[in-house]
């Protein structure tokens, strides 16, 4: 049976990038290790992930976007820990774009083919996709993948190098590797009385051949893994250090703000400048993309001021408001269009014949990201290269979409990852690294920083999808939940996703099942279940907003629980209960829920338990109604 490990892409040294710890396949390009050697400090790199500084300090490699999650913390505590390190010589900078630094957890968690090492066809088939995915080399930070890709790839990482560590000391005193030990970021020989830091031995440990299969440490010796460490990302946000896009200053700079068109979501016909250009410091007006027109300038304000005065007219489109979009959602509960994903037979009938069964409708609206950084993007283009400094989710689109615009070859663009002042989904989207690139190829040799308003941002980005549901069920003597048909209308998120940007899902607004989840797999049990959704298509631009479904399905999934608990005549905890009987860990943390919430001193109390991305979450809302307020 081949191992989960047989499958991890841990660093190399001496071949340049990192190895596939699998017979003698090579997965890489053998650029991961070498780019990350030389970016940054240019201190020994012992792989992809770990630089050692001769003072100790040890720079981890953060391949996901920072945008206030922590993941440069959780990232380096996975190395750290498995380098058998002290937190406190924890350091990071972001890694270079690589396609070693893919994203395998958006794959079913990372187990495609369920856990690697219970079958041979498992194990075969994560191997397999794990080649497919290396080749595509997208890196992105989405779906909370981040940590739950880095399990399975920073752990023998980190474990790899200190089996090098111990190799390089092992070499300097002419002993066995297997008579020193790890501690603390030191290797000791307890028999020599000898011990040596981690920062001398890291240029000759970099000369090492890594381990393929290096031994993991058992979870209770975790000493930093589950355990509170300070964050890494703290004190340079604390004093300002920390470079987000907007903070980047370079020699002789120009900067860039954007005029949308009116209509949302809307290519722009035309437009009049309106005198801007004569505005004193107005160095040009010109096109952004089908979306924007910019205007530079010497300075944000000015470019701001004179992208104020333009009059832009949008291209016909069939608009409505948001009184309309209701109206016409609603009309589609009942249309022949519905696509169901999920169909147990008999649903409907039993729904029907059941006399006390209930019917509810929910709505939700659109709502924008309103990250707390309005978009923003650096651009320096000088003819044969092209250099973006960017807050993005995913650094290997961003580098790929400039790369086309400027007609470069990918290997001529450089990004340089920032921090970013929040993302949720919205920095996923690529619309402004277009616009920052297109404006720099205006310009040759002054670098364009490209800097939405706050209001743009938040009338121009991409929203979470409006929907409304309609969900119908019963339940029978007993008690239980006898059949549920579940049917919502709403945009593609994924569809309208990749109609913008190169994506591995295809535009089809009517094969899309994330639009359901996570009902199509309910927590409950549900004796029948039939679900479905009909696909809106409209001009207002949706994307992938924190959790996308899961703001929407549960709010209204779990509402419905509640309703027929009502009906039952139940208390809507215990009918729960009774639901998921056969699932413990739901049922562990309902008894947690009603516990942390106490006695009920509200008017009304509502419940709500779903997993998500792994983990179960529940809650308890206490509502109090005032002269019919709540």
């Amino acid at each position: 049976m081949i191992s989960r490990r047989g499958f991890i892409l841990s660093g190399t040294a001496a071949g340049g990038g990192l190895l596939l710890a699998y017979g003698a396949w090579r997965l890489d390009d053998g650029d991961a290790a070498r780019k990350f050697a030389t970016s940054g400090r240019p201190v020994p790199a012992l792989n992809a992930w770990i630089k050692i500084a001769p003072n100790g300090e040890i720079i981890c490699a953060i391949h996901r976007a920072e945008m206030g999650q922590g993941i440069t913390t959780g990232l380096a505590q996975i190395l750290i820990e498995e380098l058998d390190a002290d937190w406190s010589q924890a350091r990071f900078e972001f890694s270079p774009v690589d396609r070693d630094y893919f994203n395998f957890g958006i794959l079913e968690d990372g187990r495609p083919f369920g856990d690697p090492e219970a079958s041979w066809w498992a194990g075969t088939g994560t191997w397999a996709m794990r080649q497919v995915m290396h080749a595509v080399g997208l890196s992105l930070t989405v779906a909370s993948t981040s940590t739950i890709d880095a399990w399975d790839t920073l752990r023998p990482a980190g474990a790899a190098a200190r089996q090098m560590l111990i190799a390089a000391a092992a070499r300097r005193w002419r002993c066995e590797p297997t008579s020193l030990r790890t501690e603390s970021g030191f290797v000791i020989d307890d028999a020599g009385g000898r011990r040596a830091d981690y920062g001398e031995l890291a240029e000759s440990a970099a000369q090492e051949t890594p381990p393929s299969d290096p031994p993991l440490k058992s979870r209770e010796d975790y000493r930093i893994i589950g355990h509170d460490v300070p964050r890494l990302d703290t004190p340079m946000k604390v004093r300002g250090t920390a470079v987000y896009a907007s903070d980047v200053v370079l020699p002789d700079m120009l900067f860039a703000s954007v005029a949308h068109s009116p209509v949302i979501g809307t290519r722009i016909a035309s437009f009049e400048t309106a005198g801007a250009e004569s505005m004193p410091g107005v160095a040009g007006i010109v096109s952004a993309g089908d979306m924007a027109v910019a205007v530079v300038a010497d300075n944000t304000w000015t470019a701001m001021e004179a992208a104020g005065k333009l009059r832009v007219e949008a291209e016909p489109v069939d608009a409505v408001d948001t009184q309309g979009l209701g109206a016409r959602y609603f009309a589609k509960l009942d249309a022949d269009d519905r696509v169901v994903l999920r169909d147990d037979a008999g649903t409907l009938d039993i729904i029907s014949s059941t006399p006390a069964n209930i019917t509810a409708e929910y709505e939700a609206p659109y709502l924008a990201h309103e990250c707390m950084e309005p978009m923003s993007c650096v651009a320096h283009f000088t003819g044969d290269a092209l250099d973006v400094w960017v807050g993005s989710q995913s650094n290997s689109l961003s580098r790929d979409i400039a790369a086309a615009i400027a007609g470069l070859e990918k290997d001529r663009v450089t990004v340089h990852s920032t921090f970013m002042g929040g993302a949720f989904g919205r920095r996923s989207e690529m619309d402004f690294v277009e616009q920052a690139v297109a404006v720099a190829m205006q310009f040759p040799g002054r670098p364009i920083k490209l800097s939405w308003t706050r209001s743009q941002d938040i009338r121009h980005g991409t929203f979470r999808p409006a929907a409304v549901a309609r969900v119908s069920g019963c339940v029978d003597e007993l008690g239980d939940i006898a059949a549920i048909d579940y049917a919502v209308v709403q945009q593609s998120v994924s569809a309208d996703y990749a109609r913008r940007t190169p994506s591995p899902r295809k535009v089809d607004d009517f094969d899309d099942r994330n639009i359901v989840s996570p009902v199509d797999k309910s927590l409950y049990r549900v004796g029948r279940i039939r679900t479905g959704y009909v696909p809106v298509i409209a001009h207002v631009p949706v994307g992938y907003w924190r959790s996308v479904a899961y703001t929407l399905n549960p709010f209204f999934y779990e509402s419905f629980i509640d309703e027929l608990a009502a009906g039952a005549g139940k208390d809507p905890l215990e009918f729960r209960r009774q639901a998921l009987a056969d699932n413990p860990r739901c049922l562990a943390v309902l008894d947690a829920l009603e516990q942390a919430a106490g006695p009920l001193t509200a008017d009304g109390r509502g419940y709500a338990i779903i997993l998500s991305h792994g983990t179960m979450v529940a809650h308890a809302i206490d509502v109090v109604a005032r002269a019919g307020k709540f």
